[in-house]
């Protein structure tokens, strides 16, 4: 059940994976925005102000966590969800500044719609 949320789902140039993260959380989310580049994904998250950000996110990719910092720095109260296939303790503590919210492996995307619901639960958006 939908529950008035808007996500941004970053994944730099992977279309594929910003397809299979929609349709596992298109019927939590009323809006999703995607970001195909973490160059523009602060910009986005300060045009848009999504609820959270779901980043497909690995140790390969120091872009990802760069723009998470900055979108950190702009909202201390960002949600923040990383979807990777790295769950090394080396990318754990590189991610460790983030405050990350969850981390859900692509090995078992299947949790990241329990993740988002997870998330929607713990509060309601405002108006809601």
């Amino acid at each position: 059940m939908k529950r008035g949320y808007h996500a941004l789902v970053v994944a730099d140039a992977n279309t594929r994976m910003r397809r299979l993260i929609r349709s596992i959380i298109e019927p939590l989310i009323d809006r999703i925005d995607e970001c195909a580049c973490f160059e523009d994904a602060a910009l986005q998250y300060s045009r848009f102000q999504p609820d959270f950000v779901i980043a497909d996110v690995d140790l390969r990719t120091a872009a990802g966590i760069a723009v998470l910092l900055q979108i950190r720095r702009m909202d201390p109260e960002a949600q923040l969800l990383i979807v990777t296939d790295d769950d090394s303790s080396e990318f754990r503590h590189a991610t460790q500044r983030l405050q990350v919210w969850r981390y859900v492996e692509k090995q078992d995307l299947t949790k990241l719609a329990q993740a988002i619901d997870d998330l929607t639960l713990r509060s309601k958006p405002e108006g809601g």
